[in-house]
Order: structure tokens, then C-alpha cells, then sequence
């Protein structure tokens, strides 16, 4: 058996953490119109997204697949936690 250097092992894990956010952009864009709706009017549609774009890269590398829980439903309470954070710093 073939032991992987670490730089080979981060190779791995860094582009699958990528596929993961690239496989999941639009709904961190389907969770901002959601949340649009129910905040108040101050906060701009752009802002939110660029938050949540931050709770997925935080979300793809806190992942753990064993944990038996499907990404997408990981990502979308980190996605939507970090949007809510964000509107009650502001």
C-alpha cells in the first residue's frame, strides 16, 4: 500500500473542498432571496451573498462526511447562520 506525502494528501482535500463549492454556489444565491424577504430593507442582496459565499468556504472546510449528513444540508444552516450573523452585527 502506498502512503500519500502531505502535500498530495492536502492536494486532495483542498480540491475536493472546492468541488464542493463550486458544486453548491447557487444556494447560497437561493438562500439570500429567502432571507431578503424576512430582513429588513437596509441590508442589500449582494451583501448577503457575499456572506454566505464566507459560511460556504467555511462550511466545505469544516465537513465531515462521517458525521453521516448530506453537505448540502450542512452548507445551508452554515450559509444562513452566517447571513443572520450578519444582520445582527449590523
Amino acid at each position: 500500500m502506498k502512503s500519500l506525502s502531505p502535500m498530495q494528501m492536502y492536494a486532495s482535500c483542498k480540491s475536493n473542498s472546492d468541488d464542493l463549492v463550486m458544486a453548491h454556489l447557487g444556494l447560497v444565491k437561493r438562500v439570500a432571496l429567502h432571507l431578503k424577504a424576512r430582513i429588513p430593507a437596509f441590508m442589500e442582496l449582494d451583501e448577503l451573498v457575499q456572506v454566505g459565499m464566507i459560511g460556504l468556504l467555511e462550511a466545505s472546510r469544516a465537513f465531515d462526511p462521517a458525521k453521516g449528513v448530506e453537505f448540502e444540508n450542512f452548507a445551508h444552516s452554515r450559509v444562513r447562520g452566517a447571513m443572520l450573523d450578519e444582520v445582527r452585527r449590523l
